[in-house]
């Protein structure tokens, strides 16, 4: 019976070392969920490119829609004159443009908006978002674009560049020669200009750095 006892307890005790010995269900899951949200998170995480790529379709979408408060947050105001082109918007904006320092604060962007983004010609940036396709900025640090519509005096071009940690887009106009040529007898087929607008770019977001504009 001594025997019979022993060899009971014996198999009892090895079988509570075998159960010991095997991963507990619980902690497998919780290493697997873990694992699941790690990679999860791996996953979400954005590159550099793909945030500016990202930031700038935010820009896109605040210009299409006008969005005054969301174009707002791509400015540090105030801004001075020196970066940026504001005269001769109005009576009353130039007056409070000198009172301020000669800068734009934002009030005064808030409260002119709508003849700003006339004066800066931002339909425009409109145009220039359906021709140039922000994903190609994956592999490239320049998008380019030349519009050339059928008899009119006028070619448009458009442009985004990265370099290091600044993002210029422009836009413009230039004579097109093919319309010049069939029409000898105009004097000035098209109203040429360059806008350019350049974006510091800290990685995270785009924040306007100054205008250069010639025409």
């Amino acid at each position: 019976m001594k025997k019979i006892i022993s060899a009971v307890l014996f198999a009892i005790a090895f079988t509570a070392c075998n159960e010991s010995k095997k991963p507990n269900e619980n902690t497998t899951k919780h290493i697997d969920t873990a694992q699941t949200i790690q990679q999860k998170t791996v996953s979400k995480t954005l590159t550099e490119k793909e945030k500016l790529i990202a930031d700038l379709n935010r820009f896109k979408v605040a210009v299409q829609t006008k969005n005054k408060k969301e174009i707002a947050t791509f400015f540090n105001f105030p801004v001075a004159d020196s970066t940026l082109t504001i005269y001769d918007i109005n009576a009353d904006f130039d007056k409070q443009r000198i009172e301020n320092g000669n800068k734009l604060t934002k009030e005064m962007f808030n409260d002119n908006f709508e003849r700003l983004y006339e004066y800066w010609d931002f339909e425009e940036f409109t145009n220039l978002f359906k021709f140039l396709k922000l994903n190609e900025l994956s592999e490239k640090n320049t998008l380019e674009y030349v519009h050339k519509p059928k008899n009119e005096g006028c070619y448009f071009m458009y442009s985004i560049k990265h370099i290091d940690n600044e993002v210029t887009i422009s836009y413009g106009t230039n004579t097109n020669g093919d319309y010049s040529k069939k029409h000898p007898d105009e004097e000035e087929v098209c109203g040429e200009y360059l806008s350019a607008w350049v974006f510091s770019w800290n990685g995270q977001k785009l924040t306007f750095k100054k205008q250069l504009f010639a025409g």
